[in-house]
């Protein structure tokens, strides 16, 4: 158990800042994400949250393509553009 301790001690203090999004941008600098979502069930949930088959042997197909689009315009000020498209 201590050798789990000295090991998560040591990754902390060499850690460095990360980051998952757009945060540190500049003018000029430019972030593009695309991101993909699919469902497809054959049940659905009755008013009583009870899972029941969809009428008629149907099935529900969901599909979401998202892109984010963002530019920094100056250093501190960015246009963010989001262009979805849904097929429910």
């Amino acid at each position: 158990m201590r050798g789990l301790f000295l090991v998560t001690g040591i990754v902390f203090c060499f850690a460095t800042p990360a980051s998952s999004q757009w945060t540190r941008g500049g003018a000029g600098r430019a972030w593009i994400k695309t991101a993909a979502f699919w469902q497809r069930t054959e049940q659905r949930f009755n008013e009583l949250g009870e899972r029941n088959d969809w009428f008629g042997s149907g099935r529900s197909d969901a599909r979401a393509l998202i892109t984010d689009v963002i530019v920094g315009i100056h250093p501190r000020l960015d246009i963010w553009v989001q262009a979805p498209y849904f097929d429910l």
